[in-house]
Parts: structure tokens; sequence; C-alpha cells
């Protein structure tokens, strides 16, 4: 049984690498998914918010309860009603299903916005609360941060597990070399 005390080890650091690289893998999928995007306040206009009237990529219109617009990007400030929507239609459409966590109760209002670009697309959405304060939740992706992300962080996991493995095999070896030499 000792002869196989070795080998049995060195098995298992050898599995550290694969370990490491679906802990990596794990990473990316946490960190580059939209799972934990929160909701972002944007504070109350004056008057507070009643609508919504339209929004685009980091800025939201909103309709007061007087009738007053205001637009916030990134605070508030009093403007003129928009004579052409702000994002026109798309040439195609690449909304996916994000799973976009529930707002606090009380919505009276919701608008969203989806921007696609060549390599990915963007997601607002905002929402006026019952107080009068507006949210907003956005989230990007990317197929190039996809594409680099993911190898990138299994890369590490496995580069990782590879160092942990080598200084456990040299470990290992020293402490078989040190079991021999006092044997002999």
């Amino acid at each position: 049984m000792k002869k196989l005390r070795f080998p049995l080890l060195a098995f298992i650091l050898g599995t550290l690498p694969f370990l490491f690289g679906l802990l990596g893998y794990a990473a990316a999928y946490v960190l580059l998914s939209e799972r934990f995007v929160r909701w972002v306040p944007l504070g109350r206009p004056p008057g507070g918010a009643a609508e919504i009237l339209d929004a685009g990529l980091g800025v939201v219109y909103v309709r007061n309860e007087a009738g007053e617009v205001y637009r916030c990007s990134p605070c508030w400030e009093k403007t003129e009603p928009l004579e052409e929507p702000l994002v026109g239609q798309q040439d195609y459409d690449c909304s996916y299903p994000l799973k976009v966590p529930e707002p606090p109760a009380g919505v009276l209002d919701r608008f969203s916005v989806w921007r696609c670009y060549s390599d990915g697309s963007t997601y607002f959405e905002y929402v006026v609360l019952e107080d009068g304060s507006v949210l907003e939740w956005g989230y990007t992706s990317s197929s190039l941060g996809i594409l680099a992300g993911y190898p990138l962080f299994v890369f590490v996991g496995c580069m990782i597990g590879s160092l942990i493995f080598i200084v456990g095999i040299v470990i290992l070896l020293g402490y078989r070399r040190a079991q021999k030499s006092r044997m002999a």
C-alpha cells in the first residue's frame, strides 16, 4: 500500500489544473452574466416622476405630475419634450432572455431599451416608483467579451492548478528522497 501512496497523490495533484479550470469557468459564468447586476436609483426629479416618455442608453426622459419634462444623464435637469424618439427602429432583433431582477414594489411605469451592435447588445430598463423616484437597470453583452472572458478565466484557473501541481510534486519528490536517505 505504501507504493500506491505516491502515484495516488500525484494523480490527485494532477487533477488540480482541471478542477481549477472548472472553477475559472464558474467564475466567468458568474462575473460575465447579468445575474448580479442590481437596480440603480437615479433619484427623484423635481415634482416626482409620473411617467417615462423615452429612454436611451444611460438617459431617461420623464414627465412629472405638473407636466414638466426632466432628463437624467446623470442627474435631473429640466428640458423640452423630445421631437423624435431617442432610439430608432432596429434593423434586426438582438434581444435574448435576460434575468432582470424584480424592482421594488409600487412600479407606476416601466420602459426598456435594446441597442444592438455587431458584436453584442446593450439593454437598459427604467421604472418609476410610486414615490416618484426612478430606477435604472442595464446590462451589456459582448461576443468579444464572452469569447475572451471564458477562455481567460479557464486559462488562469488551469495555471493556478498547474502551479499547485508542480509545487506539490516537488514537495512529494523531496519528501520521498528524504525518506529514502533515512532508510539507507
